[in-house]
């Protein structure tokens, strides 16, 4: 199969403007994760409305989890802890974890995914800017996207198949291009 294809977009007036000619999952960017204290915060509107919307246009809906750094071990276990309760409350079908501004964590980041995919209950995909060298293929086996930006960008100069089976990537359209 071809990779599936994402776009970003946060607003129940924006699906509905855009018709019916979604792609197979939208991003809005409703959460982050504290630098400080570790607290999962609606950065957005996480709006049960705007996924059912969405599911009703045959799109899936993956808000982003912006991380603004490697997070601490207490805010990991709060990361872990929060997801199903974001989930449950917004009815999203999984989160993608933004490791582009704590890729430079590394091992840690690595160690992080290592934990939610073992603990949480919730399907995770994360969003790479930078070679993916840090995510093992046991990592990246578990996850349910590997969101790259169209190209090559953010895959170390690799085709995104070297990395991840098709059905495992997610081309994402640049945050400019968001559904207005």
């Amino acid at each position: 199969p071809a990779p599936a294809r994402a776009a970003w977009c946060s607003s129940i007036e924006a699906l509905r403007a855009a018709g019916g000619e979604l792609p197979d999952v939208l991003v809005p960017a409703w959460f982050e994760l504290g630098e400080t204290g570790g607290q999962l915060r609606f950065a957005g509107a996480g709006d049960p409305a705007f996924v059912l919307a969405a599911a009703h246009q045959g799109s899936s809906v993956w808000p982003l989890v912006r991380l603004a750094a490697p997070p601490s071990e207490s805010a990991a276990r709060c990361l872990r802890a929060e997801l199903p309760r974001a989930r449950e409350r917004t009815g999203v079908d999984g989160f993608l974890l933004d490791l582009r501004s704590a890729s430079a964590g590394g091992e840690p980041m690595a160690e992080l995914l290592r934990h939610l995919l073992d603990d949480a209950p919730v399907p995770l995909g994360v969003l790479i800017d930078r070679d993916v060298g840090t995510l093992d293929r046991g990592v990246i086996a578990r996850l349910r996207w590997l969101a790259v930006p169209p190209g090559d960008a953010g895959t170390g100069g690799r085709a995104p198949a070297e990395i991840a089976p098709s059905h495992q990537i997610l081309l994402l359209a640049p945050e400019e291009d968001v559904l207005r």
